[in-house]
């Protein structure tokens, strides 16, 4: 049976993702990738500095709770085979007839001088810097790979079939994770606790038990989330949110923790249901999630060179960004073997 919570809360996280990375582009607290010397809003700063520490993270444990569900339908070669296609396909080839774009324009914000290099070596040069969004994929399918090694070997399975499991424990190696495995200065690379949440949703929430309890406990979730978020805040408004001081913290990650299984239980209570639109929006979020910020990156750099006043350089880059993504959408996914490269469709839905 079909969990609508779950694919409800994925696109809220995907548009979530849209809307900060707007706020990202024209960041005035000094995180690296945004577009130089554009203006920005502290408002919008501080509503990027509240969703970063969680939202990839919640999209993990949602991944890591989907693959256990698919691995009830799919033999491991055919969950393999689906993830192979859906992640990597789309975060590899995909780069060399879409996202190049992506890199040529973020080589010009970086300040390269390539006029002087081979077109051809250009060209690669920008494939190399495109990649943007599709680590989310990247890690993704590493990440698939591990837990079908781990199953092979069955080295969690008696936790992740034992009957009761701490709802709270988890918040520890959450924490933990945070310490390890982080990438130098792409710090978008944060292996150690996205490799941690995809497991947790794995062998912690994919169990209907635990989801339960998630779901009653729902608001003392949220009376943890908000106290930690509010201590949080206080901490670290108006600085670098993806610095390692910030990201490593311990009230960081209760905060990151709670709030993901507050939203797990908010949606499980009152969004397990869905409807025509809902049903669009579900099948089309990982499309949605792998195109929508190279025309989110070009037209806020158009915007941030030109006079516009500054509010509408974020709501116009939000409202533009949007309607291209959709129509680039479904645009791509009508042209045979092209959108399977871009989006790891082999057939059109």
């Amino acid at each position: 049976m079909r969990k609508h919570y779950i694919d409800n809360l994925r696109i809220s996280i995907v548009l979530l993702v849209i809307v900060y990375h707007v706020c990202y582009i024209f960041n005035g607290v000094g995180v690296l990738g945004g577009i130089p010397n554009s203006l920005s809003l502290p408002i919008c700063d501080g509503f990027a500095s509240l969703v970063y520490p969680w939202f990839m993270v919640l999209l993990f444990i949602i991944a890591g709770m989907s693959s256990a569900y698919s691995l009830e339908k799919r033999s491991t070669k055919e969950f393999i085979s689906s993830r192979t296609q859906k992640l990597l396909v789309p975060s590899t080839l995909g780069l060399f007839v879409f996202h190049f774009i992506t890199g040529l324009v973020n080589t010009k914000l970086g300040g390269a001088e390539l006029s002087n290099v081979p077109l051809l070596v250009r060209y690669f040069i920008y494939v190399l810097s495109g990649t943007g969004v599709l680590w989310f994929a990247q890690l993704l399918w590493i990440f698939s790979l591990i837990l079908c090694l781990l199953r092979k070997i069955k080295l969690f399975e008696k936790y992740r079939l034992k009957e009761k499991k701490s709802i709270y424990l988890p918040v520890i190696i959450i924490y933990l994770s945070s310490l390890v495995l982080n990438a130098p200065i792409i710090t978008v690379y944060r292996v150690g606790i996205y490799l941690a949440s995809y497991l947790i949703g794995y062998y912690v929430f994919s169990d209907e038990n635990v989801i339960v309890r998630v779901e009653k406990t729902v608001y003392i979730s949220l009376a943890i989330a908000l106290a930690s978020g509010v201590i949080y805040i206080s901490s670290f408004y108006g600085s670098d949110y993806s610095a390692p001081s910030c990201l490593q913290n311990v009230i960081t990650n209760i905060y990151a923790y709670f709030t993901s299984i507050f939203l797990i239980g908010l949606f499980k209570r009152f969004f397990d249901k869905t409807n025509s639109v809902l049903s669009y929006l579900s099948a089309s979020s990982f499309g949605f999630y792998v195109l929508h910020y190279t025309p989110i990156l070009l037209i806020g750099v158009l915007v941030s060179n030109s006079g516009i006043n500054v509010y509408l350089r974020y709501l116009l880059t939000l409202l533009l960004g949007s309607i291209s993504t959709l129509l680039l959408y479904e645009v791509i996914k009508r042209i045979p073997f092209y959108r399977y490269l871009v989006l790891g469709i082999r057939n059109k839905r």
